[in-house]
């Protein structure tokens, strides 16, 4: 219990802890937000679980996993649901001090769902060991945004609505995959998956003036990306039972590579169009999995992945800037009347765009065994706190530009709901 509460409190002061200098909406809109876990258990513990033989969720990016001690066909759907929390507020003077506080102008509330499957089915004598093959589907890039903001005049005393300033992005790219895996040795398994990406993303930018105030828009962009050919994920894992209690994980994920077709709509009604290549660099990992030997029945997991980020490139933008970057995963699952697992997760994720940036990532959940049904549910948080220029120049509505840059708290949950049920065991 020491250990579950010291767990508690640094991850509390991490996730409250604030980082400078950001662009986190449009690193999105343009680059999506990987989707790291990929079942509520995962979740539960921060996306770690490297290490963690027959989990149905983390096989995605070790596929080595997929051998289990259970054979028969395995079936898990989920549902996740995340929400944004956008708060942009501008700096504020006055005569007397000069700068007074900071004022909120954009406050943007968002959900956004999608679904998740996985199946495994486990050959327990293939050659004198056993082997595994599982497939799947999920959410892998998220690009959908949302934001609206209304324009109002500073100088009027009765703050007087001039317009809206919208944004929207829209757009998942979701991933098929299939993996294998197999025991060569009697502590050793080895796996290999291979997964494809389909979607089409596309945004809106434009002013709205109120009705009757004789302010016209001055911007309307659309724009829309659609897939150029099938983008394929491989991935490669090794799982070795290092004792009875402890075990080790190494994973490897190839650079892929997103072409899209895109097209811009301007105000002017003329359509460009153009070709873009993003190509998202290589990842390894290496995991922990540790069991206590004592009544409380708790197994501590601890992931590192170390991705080279210096190596992505845009073909459009200048991302010289990028870094490489490590992430760190943890997680805590206790059993608590045989059947009843509470689990909670830290994960800490500097920014390649900028390593004074970081992320880190708070997650509790539990769930439930039933003979052959299991059902688990968690939910995450992250918070940060960066600064960035103005997404609308003020000039769109006549007003002066301001030139010190807003301070934006950008705040999301995760929330995973799946159900498990084993067949032929």
């Amino acid at each position: 219990m020491r250990i579950i509460r010291l767990f508690i409190a640094v991850s509390v002061l991490a996730v409250s802890a604030f980082a400078q200098l950001g662009n986190l909406n449009f690193d999105k809109m343009r680059y999506g937000e990987e989707n790291f876990s990929y079942s509520a258990r995962m979740l539960g513990l921060a996306g770690s679980g490297m290490a963690l033989q027959g989990a149905l969720g983390q096989t995605v990016a070790n596929p080595a996993l997929a051998v289990t001690t259970q054979k028969g066909l395995t079936l898990q759907a989920g549902f996740a649901l995340n929400k944004s929390v956008e708060n942009r507020e501008y700096p504020y003077y006055d005569s007397f001090v000069g700068f007074n506080d900071y004022g909120s102008y954009a406050y943007n509330n968002n959900w956004y769902y999608g679904g998740y499957f996985h199946a495994r089915y486990l050959l327990p004598k293939v050659l004198g060991n056993p082997l595994a093959v599982q497939a799947g589907w999920q959410p892998f890039r998220d690009f959908r945004y949302d934001y609206v903001e209304e324009v109002r005049d500073p100088v009027d005393k009765t703050d007087k609505l001039l317009g809206y300033n919208w944004l929207k992005e829209d757009g998942l790219l979701q991933m098929g995959y299939a993996g294998i895996a197999y025991r060569v040795l009697p502590k050793l398994s080895v796996g290999i998956s291979v997964g494809f990406l389909m979607g089409d993303i596309d945004s809106t930018r434009h002013t709205e003036p109120k009705v009757g105030e004789g302010v016209y828009p001055r911007l309307d962009e659309t724009r829309s990306r659609t897939l150029s050919g099938t983008p394929f994920l491989f991935n490669a894992g090794l799982h070795y039972q290092l004792s009875e209690r402890m075990a080790l994980a190494f994973a490897f994920r190839a650079p892929y590579e997103i072409r899209f077709d895109a097209s811009v709509k301007k105000n002017d009604g003329n359509i460009v169009k153009f070709t873009e290549t993003i190509t998202y660099p290589t990842r390894l990992g290496l995991g922990v999995d540790y069991r206590f030997q004592n009544i409380l029945q708790a197994r501590v997991f601890a992931d590192f992945y170390y991705e080279f980020w210096s190596n992505f490139s845009d073909s459009r933008l200048n991302t010289g800037n990028y870094r490489d970057i490590y992430i760190i995963r943890t997680g805590v699952e206790h059993i608590f009347f045989d059947t009843l697992p509470f689990r909670i997760g830290f994960a800490f994720n500097p920014l390649p765009q900028n390593r004074d940036l970081t992320r880190t990532l708070i997650t509790i959940g539990t769930g439930w065994q039933a003979g052959a049904l299991r059902i688990d549910a968690a939910a995450g948080l992250t918070n940060q706190q960066y600064f960035q220029n103005d997404i609308f120049p003020n000039s769109l509505f006549g007003l002066s530009n301001r030139t010190d840059m807003d301070r934006v708290t950008w705040t999301q949950y995760f929330l995973r709901l799946d159900f498990r049920y084993a067949l032929f065991k």
